[in-house]
């Protein structure tokens, strides 16, 4: 308990007792008489602190002041609790209707810019959305996912039939949603969300229903806020669901699981197919699924790296482009520390890096706003937990952004040996090592040949 005498300012004196961590854990401002409250640690590094701290009124500070010297311990004990609200701020989005604005755990101004900027966000989207013209292609329908969902679906064309129309981009349209009216109805942890395909007929992978899934996109869930929805270009994977080029065509049925863990989160995915002036040619003719002779997840050692190699062909009379493509995601231990992730093609330099394409995305992990800094992207700002830290690869309330590169240039006639490695580092990007972040990391790797 710390009785302030008026002049040094409560944050400063709480901070200082924070210094000496090992022996206190947690430090009680007791107002002098007459001086205001005030919130501790409200500045920009919102958890500078590693202990709880709070400032009282002086009268409360006086009775618990008394109560420690009349007790034979010397001591009394003090229970800290919050209790989740609403919040005091709702918006009007585009739409004229109102919505929360989440959590109020940092500093007002940044709770309510960060709002803000998703709001934005999501007034582009519906705008996008509301002027689409295309194929949307309705997969799981406000569907309870816990665990996991499974549907079958009936393609409304086959792929020479969408090529015909003239469309050369698929797109995933997902959004988020749980039972009740607020905010505080929903799960309160995060948790991945992975789309697979289970199979088609004349699938391009071979899968089967019930066989290994095929990953098409993947989420995390928000910490107890209903609001998100996302899209994300699928184009490459095309083939996956459509079958190669020149296919024979006719009806085709799709199955498609949404997991995640036990919570029931709702899930709406809808297939969005159009045409995009800006791409270039036609959809990709087929899709290989990397896997390497090291399966192993863990990255808490050098043994991560060993034996990613991955060999396949290419006839350069039927392919124009091989595109690789990869999510990737760190969690456990691995959660918020950066890492990056680098590829190399027939023994030559470590040509294809994710810092040089999504740097911020793995290279802020642990950052304190990381990914609040990202609501403009479309990360749910206000969550109810640590959203604003950065994340290796991924944001609360989020969609994962696959990694893309065009590797042409390396490619050879006939057969190739495609590597795969990655490096962890300390939060702030020192410390390179290839000793791991001893967590795991999630990856699905495939390429794409046009």
């Amino acid at each position: 308990l710390l009785r302030s005498d008026g002049a040094c300012p409560p944050s400063a004196a709480a901070l200082a007792a924070s210094r000496y961590s090992t022996f206190i854990a947690g430090v009680v401002v007791a107002a002098a008489d007459g001086e205001a409250l005030e919130l501790i640690n409200s500045d920009a590094d919102v958890d500078g602190m590693n202990i709880v701290a709070t400032m009282i009124p002086h009268e409360t500070g006086e009775a618990i002041h008394s109560e420690i010297v009349a007790s034979d311990q010397g001591s009394t004990t003090l229970v800290l609790n919050w209790a989740p609200i609403n919040g005091a701020f709702l918006s009007i989005g585009a739409d004229n209707r109102l919505m929360e604005v989440g959590w109020e755990k940092i500093p007002i101004m940044k709770h309510l810019s960060y709002a803000a900027s998703f709001l934005e966000f999501k007034m582009k989207d519906e705008e996008y959305l509301a002027k689409f013209v295309g194929l949307n292609i309705p997969v799981f329908q406000n569907d309870v996912m816990q665990e996991k969902a499974i549907v079958k679906v009936k393609l409304p064309y086959d792929r020479n039939e969408i090529e015909k129309l003239g469309f050369n981009k698929l797109e995933l349209d997902f959004a988020l949603g749980c039972d009740g009216t607020l905010d505080s109805d929903c799960s309160v942890w995060d948790h991945v969300i992975s789309l697979t395909l289970l199979g088609c007929s004349d699938s391009m992978l071979g899968n089967e229903p019930g066989g290994d899934p095929s990953e098409l996109g993947r989420w995390i869930t928000t910490f107890r806020r209903r609001v998100g929805r996302w899209r994300t270009d699928a184009t490459s994977l095309f083939p996956m669901i459509w079958g190669q080029e020149n296919n024979e065509g006719g009806e085709r049925t799709c199955s498609f699981q949404i997991q995640t863990e036990s919570e029931p989160w709702r899930s709406t995915l809808n297939l969005l197919l159009s045409r995009d002036d800006e791409k270039d040619g036609a959809f990709p003719t087929r899709v290989e699924e990397v896997v390497y002779p090291n399966t192993q997840v863990n990255f808490d050692s050098r043994l991560y790296n060993e034996n990613r190699t991955y060999t396949f062909s290419v006839d350069s009379d039927t392919t124009k482009r091989v595109t690789l493509r990869a999510l990737i995601t760190g969690h456990g231990n691995c959660e918020f520390l950066p890492t990056s992730h680098w590829w190399s093609l027939n023994g030559g330099d470590k040509s294809y890096d994710s810092s040089d394409v999504q740097y911020d995305n793995y290279m802020e992990a642990g950052m304190d706003f990381g990914c609040a800094d990202r609501s403009h992207e479309g990360a749910v700002p206000n969550e109810h937990g640590t959203w604003y830290y950065g994340r290796n690869g991924w944001c609360d309330g989020m969609q994962v952004e696959p990694l893309e590169f065009d590797i042409t240039k390396d490619i050879m006639e006939g057969e190739n040996v495609l590597e795969y490695g990655a490096f962890s580092y300390d939060v702030g990007g020192g410390g390179k090592s290839v000793e791991g972040c001893g967590g795991y990391m999630l990856m699905s790797t495939k390429l794409i040949f046009t």
